[in-house]
């Protein structure tokens, strides 16, 4: 059992211009109802302000990203590919571009987004966590635990990071190394059923079976009902 997330990249700044612009005042518009959740209301302001400036990237990558956040996949591509056609150093743009493709399971041209990001900025370690859960999809184990590692050795203390290597070993029958990286999830963030639960199966492949029900015994503790069954099928006096 396997779940893995994606993190967005939302940037809230507008390019300054010597001059106050209507252009800026839809675009301030569309980022504080961003900040509101009001995406919508926000797209409507960013339509505004390409009417004004169909030539300003700012506005295609905010628009892309509140049709990220309305799950619009498909606009938000095309709106990233609009921002990247007007400045192809925006690195942000590929960011969530590769999200945005990850979640139409489009593996392929999210590696090649987030790759681009690595060779611009090889300290974006989102990019590295990302990646490895592209290669995860893909089933290719190894590189998604190579890409994991990279993005641990710049962000020691991301629980998730743990938690999503540990399922690639996992997936790769290293289940020691599994048991070592949900552990240290857990140690980061103690409160995550499915850190327990994940590790509880590790364990019982391991032949750990005092420490695989512990394992599920929190889990159920923390609410997670699919382990009650697992205690019934597995732990039972």
């Amino acid at each position: 059992m396997i779940r893995n997330i994606i993190s967005i990249v939302f940037i809230y700044f507008v390019t300054q211009s010597a001059t106050y612009s209507q252009q800026q005042d839809w675009l301030s518009k569309g980022n504080e109802n961003a900040k509101k959740g009001e995406f919508k209301n926000a797209i409507k302001n960013y339509n505004e302000a390409i009417k004004e400036n169909p030539n300003n990237s700012d506005a295609y990558f905010f628009r892309g990203n509140a049709k990220l956040e309305q799950e619009d996949f498909k606009g938000a591509i095309d709106d990233f590919t609009k921002c990247i056609g007007l400045d192809k150093a925006y690195i942000h743009a590929y960011y969530n571009r590769g999200n945005a493709f990850y979640e139409i399971k489009n593996f392929k041209s999210s590696i090649e987004d987030l790759s681009k990001v690595i060779a611009m900025d090889s300290s974006y370690f989102d990019a590295y966590f990302d990646l490895g859960n592209c290669y995860y999809k893909q089933e290719n184990f190894n590189e998604a635990i190579r890409y994991l590692t990279k993005g641990l050795n710049l962000k020691p203390n991301n629980n998730n990071g743990y938690y999503d290597r540990a399922n690639a070993y996992f997936k790769a029958d290293r289940f020691t190394e599994a048991v070592e990286d949900y552990t240290k999830a857990i140690s980061l963030s103690p409160n995550e059923s499915d850190y327990y639960f994940n590790r509880s199966i590790a364990y019982f492949n391991l032949e750990m079976n005092t420490e695989g029900c512990t394992d599920l015994n929190k889990a159920v503790e923390l609410g997670d009902d699919e382990a009650k069954e697992y205690v019934g099928e597995f732990c039972a006096e």
